[in-house]
C-alpha cells in the first residue's frame, strides 16, 4: 500500500505540473511544482529521478529573479536532500552554505531559523571530516538555539546531540558522552513517549558510542535492545532494525559472543540497498574483528580490505572513514603476511589521518578494527 500511494502522489505531482505548463503559468508556479515533483519522488526513492526536477526548480526561481526568497531557499533545501541521496556529497554542501547564507539575509543573525540550520549543518561538515567549519557553525548556532528555545526544549535537546556527535566524530568520545546524555534526557522528559524515533536515535547513538569507547557495558546493551524491541513491536521493516542491530552485533563481538554477533550482522546485510552502503561497511569492519579475534588473520584481512573498499567507493578517498578504515586494513594485511602492501597504504594514508583530525582524537593514536 505505501507504494501504491507513493506512485499515486508521484502520478498527482507530474500531472499537476503538466496542466500548470500547458497553461502557461507563470515561471514561479512552474518552479513550485518542480519542487513537488522532487519531494514526492525522492520520497518514493527515486532519488535519481528526482535531482533534475530540484535542479530545474532552482534554475527556473533563478531565472525569475527569485533567489532571495524564501521558496528558493526551500527549493534548495529540497536539492540537498536530493544530492545526498545520488551520492554527490560535495555538491550537497556547496548548496547547503548557499542556503544557510540566504537564511540568513532573510531571517537574521539572531533567528532560531538560522541557528537551527547552522546546529544541523555541522553534521554534514563532520561527516566529511570538515571539523574546523563544523565547530565554528555550533558555536555561532547553539547559544542562539539555547537562548530563543530553553535548556528543556527538543530544540535544545537535539543541538546538544549535534555536540556530542561532532566530538564523536572527531575521536573525542569522552567529550562526546555528556551531552549525548543529556540529549536524551532533556528530548525524552519533553516528548514522554510521543516521538518514538528520534528517541530511538538518541539511544542508539549513546550505544553505538558507548560501544566504540570501549564500554561494551549493560547499559549499551540495553538501549539497543529496547529499541529493536519497539520498533518491532511497531511493525518496522528490517532497514529500519538495522541500525540499532548493528551496534548490537559490536556488543556481541567486545563480549566474545561472535555467534549472536554474525545473527545481527546478516540481518544487517540481507537488507541490502535499503540501507547506506556506510552500514555495510561497518558490517565488514566487525567482520573483521570477529576473525582476527578467532585467529583467522586472512579472513580478517579480506573484511577488512571490503570495508575499506566499500567507504572509498562510496565517498571517495578523503572521507574520514575510508581513510581510517585503509589503516585498519593495513593493519589487517600485515598481520596477514603482505607486509609491503601495508606499508604503501600507510605511507598515503597516515598522512590524510594527521590532517584530518584534531589532537587528543583517538583516531590518530591508534587504527584498530573498531568499526
Amino acid at each position: 500500500n505505501g507504494v501504491a500511494n507513493d506512485q499515486k502522489a508521484v502520478s498527482a505531482a507530474r500531472e499537476a505540473l503538466r496542466l500548470r505548463e500547458i497553461g502557461k503559468a507563470g515561471p514561479l508556479v512552474i518552479a513550485q511544482s518542480y519542487v513537488d515533483l522532487c519531494l514526492v519522488e525522492g520520497g518514493a526513492g527515486d532519488h535519481e529521478g528526482a535531482l533534475p526536477h530540484c535542479e530545474r526548480a532552482v534554475a527556473l526561481y533563478a531565472g525569475a529573479g527569485a533567489t532571495r526568497s524564501n521558496a528558493y531557499r526551500l527549493a534548495l533545501r529540497q536539492l540537498e536532500l536530493a544530492l545526498y541521496y545520488s551520492g554527490q556529497n560535495e555538491k550537497r554542501i556547496e548548496v547547503a552554505r548557499e542556503r544557510i547564507g540566504m537564511t540568513a539575509e532573510l531571517f537574521g543573525e539572531d533567528s532560531s531559523v538560522l541557528a537551527s540550520e547552522r546546529v544541523s549543518m555541522t553534521m554534514s561538515l563532520a561527516e566529511h571530516g570538515l571539523f574546523a567549519e563544523a565547530v565554528g557553525l555550533l558555536e555561532l548556532g547553539m547559544p542562539v538555539v539555547l537562548k530563543r528555545n530553553g535548556a528543556n526544549s527538543t530544540q535544545y535537546s537535539k543541538a546538544l546531540f549535534c555536540q556530542g556527535w561532532l566530538h564523536y566524530l572527531q575521536g573525542q568520545f569522552d567529550q562526546a558522552l555528556p551531552p549525548m546524555r543529556q540529549a536524551l534526557a532533556v528530548y525524552a522528559a519533553q516528548v514522554d513517549g510521543r516521538d518514538h524515533h528520534m528517541l530511538h536515535v538518541l539511544r542508539t547513538t549513546l550505544a553505538q558510542v558507548l560501544i566504540e569507547s570501549g564500554q561494551a557495558n549493560s547499559e549499551a546493551r540495553d538501549l539497543l535492545e529496547s529499541v529493536i524491541a519497539e520498533r518491532s513491536q511497531a511493525g518496522a521493516m528490517a532497514n529500519a532494525l538495522a541500525y540499532s542491530r548493528l551496534p548490537l552485533a559490536q556488543w556481541h563481538a567486545a563480549h566474545g559472543d561472535a555467534a549472536s554477533a554474525r545473527v545481527l550482522l546478516d540481518q544487517v546485510s540481507a537488507v541490502g540497498a535499503g540501507v547506506e552502503k556506510e552500514l555495510h561497511a561497518r558490517v565488514a569492519a566487525t567482520r573483521s574483528a570477529l576473525f582476527a579475534a578467532e585467529g583467522d588473520l586472512a579472513a580478517a584481512s579480506v573484511e577488512a580490505k571490503a570495508a575499506w573498499t566499500i567507504m572509498q567507493a562510496d565517498r571517495g578517498d578523503a572521507h574520514p572513514r575510508t581513510v581510517r578504515y585503509a589503516l585498519d586494513y593495513a593493519r589487517a594485511a600485515r598481520a596477514a603476511g603482505a607486509a609491503d602492501e601495508a606499508l604503501a597504504i600507510e605511507r598515503e594514508y597516515q598522512p590524510k589521518l594527521a590532517r584530518l583530525y584534531p589532537p587528543g582524537s583517538v583516531h590518530l593514536s591508534q587504527t584498530s578494527a573498531r568499526p
